[in-house]
C-alpha cells in the first residue's frame, strides 16, 4: 500500500519562475534548513557509553569484591575509560564509561560477552541480582576536547567530578559556551578528562568529567564559577557526582 499526495499551485503563481535548488543529499539539505552550526559530529566520531548502576545496599560489599576479582574479564574485551564509585551525589552507585569505534563494534562486543561462558558464569550472572537499577546513555565527544586516554592520563591523587547538564537544545551555541567554560576551568588547574553530548538517552544532555586536586580545590573553583556564571550556561538542570576510581579502574 502507498499513498499519493498532490500539490496544487495557484494559477497566478504557476506562471512565475522560481530558482532551481542545486542537487544535494537529504542530510545536506537538512543541514541547510536547520539552525546554523548545529553539526557537532562526523561519521568517524567515536561512540561512548556511560553506564550507571544502583546496587542493592546489602549487596554493595559483595559487588565490589566480585568486581575486583573478576571484572578484568570485561576489561580485556573492549576499552574502558574508567570505572568509578560514587562518593557524593548518589548512594551505592557505580559509574563507568566505555569507548567504541562504532555501534557495530559495540554490538560485536555484546555478542562476544553473551557467548563467553566464563564471563557469564563467574561474574555477570552472579551480579545480576545485586542490581537495583541500571541506566545508560550513548554519547559523542565534542570535537574541541580530546578525551584523555587512561594509558597516558597521569595517575594522581584527586577528586573526580562528573557533571551533567540538561539543555533545551543542542547546537553550536551550546558547544561554544561549554568550550569557553571548560577552557576557563582548565586554567584554574582542573584536568578536563572529557566532555560529551548524548545521542541516545536523555536528549540535549552534556556530561563533563573533571579531576580536581581535592575537595577544597573544587570549592575554590566553584566559587569563581558562581561569580562569573551565576546564571549558568543556559541549562535548565545541572547535577554533579563526586566519584573515586575503583581499584580495577583503568583511569586512576
Amino acid at each position: 500500500r502507498f499513498s499519493v499526495f498532490f500539490l496544487t499551485v495557484p494559477f497566478n503563481l504557476a506562471k512565475k519562475s522560481f530558482p532551481v535548488l542545486p542537487k544535494m543529499s537529504f542530510f545536506r539539505l537538512l543541514s541547510r534548513v536547520s539552525k546554523p552550526g548545529c553539526r557537532l559530529l562526523s561519521a568517524q566520531s567515536k561512540v561512548y557509553e556511560i553506564r550507571t548502576y544502583d546496587i542493592v545496599p546489602k549487596d554493595y560489599g559483595r559487588f565490589l569484591a566480585l568486581s575486583k576479582e573478576k571484572l578484568h574479564l570485561r576489561l580485556e574485551v573492549s576499552k574502558c575509560l574508567g570505572y568509578w564509585l560514587v562518593d557524593m551525589g548518589g548512594l551505592n552507585q557505580v559509574v563507568h564509561i566505555w569507548e567504541y569505534d562504532s555501534f557495530a563494534h559495540r554490538a560485536a562486543v555484546r555478542k562476544q560477552l553473551g557467548g563467553d561462558a566464563k564471563w557469564q558464569s563467574e561474574y555477570f550472572q552472579p551480579v545480576l541480582p545485586m542490581f537495583a537499577k541500571q541506566t545508560n546513555a550513548m554519547m559523542y565527544a565534542f570535537d574541541w576536547q580530546a578525551v584523555q586516554d587512561p594509558k597516558t592520563s597521569p595517575g594522581q591523587a584527586g577528586m573526580f567530578d562528573l557533571e551533567m547538564y540538561s539543555f533545551d537544545e543542542m547546537n553550536q551555541t551550546t558547544s561554544s559556551k561549554m568550550k569557553a567554560f571548560t577552557q576557563e576551568t582548565s586554567q584554574a588547574g582542573v584536568a578536563s578528562i572529557g566532555v560529551w553530548f548524548t545521542d541516545v538517552g536523555q536528549a540535549h544532555q552534556v556530561y563533563r568529567l573533571l579531576r580536581y586536586h581535592d575537595g577544597d580545590h573544587r570549592r575554590e573553583v566553584q566559587a569563581i564559577r558562581q561569580e562569573k556564571y551565576g546564571e549558568g550556561l543556559g541549562e535548565h538542570l545541572r547535577q554533579s557526582k563526586l566519584i573515586v576510581p575503583a581499584p580495577w579502574s583503568p583511569m586512576q
